[in-house]
């Protein structure tokens, strides 16, 4: 092993080999806890979370009461994919829209100025 103090025996490496993770040389066990429920578009869902930090999964769910109880979250998806893009924050899913609207309004110039800034972000 390249650190002797971490685990690699009896682990499934075809699982990552090729798909998330590249020279691997081991892994390392997380406690996973369960937060919830949360309603999410009428429906209860428990969220499994992988953490060391303490008191992370009682915080979480607490947050997942109060959205319950306020009526639960609900979601769209615009588009469906992966990209390697700036993130742009907004205050509200509607200013979001907005915002989509103009970049994709305007998605040209926007390219071109972004583009000029390095060889490496086209």
């Amino acid at each position: 092993s390249a650190i002797p103090e971490l685990p690699y025996e009896h682990f499934n490496y075809e699982k990552v080999h090729g798909q998330c993770c590249e020279n691997v040389i081991g892994f390392v066990p997380i406690p996973v806890g369960v937060a919830g429920p949360m309603l999410i578009d009428d429906r209860e869902f428990y969220l499994p979370m992988a953490t060391t930090e303490g008191a992370l999964i009682a915080s979480t769910t607490r947050g997942c009461k109060a959205i319950t109880l306020s009526g639960g979250a609900s979601t769209h998806i615009t588009r469906d994919g992966m990209t390697r893009a700036p993130v742009l924050g907004a205050p509200s899913a509607g200013v979001a829209l907005q915002v989509q609207n103009f970049v994709e309004s305007n998605f040209d110039d926007l390219a071109k100025s972004f583009n000029s800034t390095s060889r490496f972000a086209k």
